[in-house]
């Protein structure tokens, strides 16, 4: 990626002797290239100054070795000789990708080793170096499958993903990789589908593993499946996809729990009501007759206990509920209380959960309603717990102050009216055409999931149909959104 953005002058720094008149060009980009090697995680430094410690030194043998001879990059950044600040070794990773891969899986899977230190190259088992992942993001990989033939990996990691995971398992080039790599010792890595699909078919798996939880999956591992978020069985290493769904046991949370599922994600599931009806692969409970603060801490506690050491890697809170009531109906404080605790407090305890069980770049996603963005006098309790709900998107965007891991990503989620037998029963003459499916915002927000950069943080996306289209999902900033409407009222 470096020689890709810095040009040759990386590779000539690096690689090889270059002519004497690129020498300059050559040591200042040694230079960046350290720092950014620093930055990567590549070398270990402990403050600032630090940093100087290892790109000077670095800098000088690189200058005094490019005219004699070719380095490697172990030889060129290794601070041994004048740091007490140790090296790793560069480790090299292949990731080979198809059609229908899975997109966060194989987004974490690069990211996570790359910030390690790793050389990751990306493969494609296709005929063309771009694949079309399977919720449609379009990735182009760094080589051909085939081109790997006959080289050294310390790793081969498969994201999974259906068909995706079938059509790695039916690439030639990847199985004599695959065995090879089992042969040498070296290490393969499975996340998701792929153990059951690709590894138990060609014979990878010796012992137990760990895969997504189908029972047509799970009987294909040999050694037995375990529910565990990773299994190492000698240099094999399996795993799953995590969501906590908040609300799951509700009309949307089951069927967001079921697009997940679909998906091949590990579900954790909560609901404070209705537990036992949500489609999840864990569910954690929340006690409904327990103050908030102890539903927090008991819902955390629970979630840590079976994530262990892993981390979440999207948290969707979709609970629901709806009270309405003026300023003079006697209800209106306990209404409001009621909504309070259906949205604010599960969203500050979804909030919480983000900022110890959720992975750095991972996504929140909150309960918005369209409603919020003006006034509600009909409804105070409704409208006054949503627009709390809006503030804290706005509020949680900011990471730096918030609390939450690095580069983690809130917005929230306001649909008009979804498609529910309430509300058909509660409106029996509106028109149906307009209201959103609730499988078709479940599809969404798994998308969403899959790839948080699809998304803009601290805003609350408006879903709205029209004539039975496909339902929209459109960006707003909520508080100029609740001024421009309430002006305009």
């Amino acid at each position: 990626h470096l020689q890709r953005h810095l040009g040759p002058c990386v590779a000539g720094a690096s690689f090889c002797q270059p002519p004497s008149d690129q020498e300059p060009a050559c040591s200042q980009a040694v230079k960046a290239l350290t720092l950014c090697l620093v930055v990567a995680g590549s070398l270990r430094v402990k403050s600032a100054s630090a940093v100087e410690a290892v790109v000077d030194p670095a800098l000088r043998r690189a200058k005094q070795q490019l005219a004699g001879r070719h380095l490697s990059r172990r030889q060129a950044f290794s601070t041994a000789a004048s740091s007490s600040i140790p090296a790793r070794a560069v480790t090299r990773v292949l990731v080979p990708v198809a059609n229908d891969s899975e997109e966060i899986e194989t987004a974490c899977i690069t990211d996570v080793l790359t910030r390690a230190g790793a050389m990751v190259t990306v493969a494609s088992v296709e005929k063309e170096l771009q694949v079309r992942m399977s919720r449609g993001l379009k990735v182009v990989a760094d080589v051909f499958i085939g081109d790997c033939v006959g080289q050294e990996w310390d790793v081969i990691a498969l994201p999974g993903g259906m068909p995706g995971a079938e059509r790695l398992r039916d690439s030639e080039d990847l199985t004599k990789l695959l065995k090879e790599q089992r042969t040498s010792g070296r290490w393969v890595a499975g996340v998701c589908a792929s153990p059951a699909v690709v590894f138990a078919t060609h014979g990878l798996l010796g012992g137990s593993a760990t895969c997504y939880p189908a029972p047509h999956f799970k009987e294909k591992i040999p050694g037995g499946w375990q529910d565990a978020q990773a299994v190492v069985d000698g240099n094999v290493i399996t795993s799953q996809g995590r969501v906590l769904i908040i609300g799951a046991g509700g009309q949307l949370g089951r069927a967001v729990g079921q697009a997940f599922k679909a998906r091949q994600w590990l579900t954790f599931g909560a609901d404070a009501h209705a537990a036992a009806k949500a489609p999840v692969t864990h569910i954690l409970a929340m006690d409904s007759g327990s103050a908030p603060e102890d539903q927090g801490r008991q819902l955390v506690s629970e979630l840590q206990r079976k994530l262990g050491s892993e981390r979440l890697d999207a948290i969707v809170n979709v609970a629901g509920g709806f009270a309405m009531g003026s300023a003079s109906d006697p209800a209106v404080v306990a209404n409001t209380r009621a909504m309070v605790e259906s949205f604010v407090y599960t969203s500050i305890i979804a909030a919480h959960a983000a900022s110890l069980a959720l992975r750095p770049g991972g996504l929140l996603i909150l309960p918005g309603a369209t409603a919020a963005f003006g006034p509600t006098a009909w409804s105070l309790p409704y409208g006054a717990a949503k627009a709390a709900v809006h503030h804290l998107v706005r509020s949680l965007a900011d990471v730096e102050t918030s609390g939450l891991p690095a580069g983690v990503k809130t917005i929230g989620l306001a649909p008009q009216t979804l498609d529910t037998p309430q509300n058909r029963e509660a409106m029996p003459d509106a028109d149906r055409g307009s209201w959103a499916s609730l499988e078709e915002v479940a599809e969404q927000l798994e998308t969403w999931c899959a790839d948080p950069s699809a998304v803009e943080s601290g805003k609350v996306y408006v879903i709205r149909k029209a004539n039975s289209l496909p339902a929209t999902f459109e960006a707003k900033n909520p508080m100029m959104f609740f001024a421009s409407n309430f002006e305009n009222s």
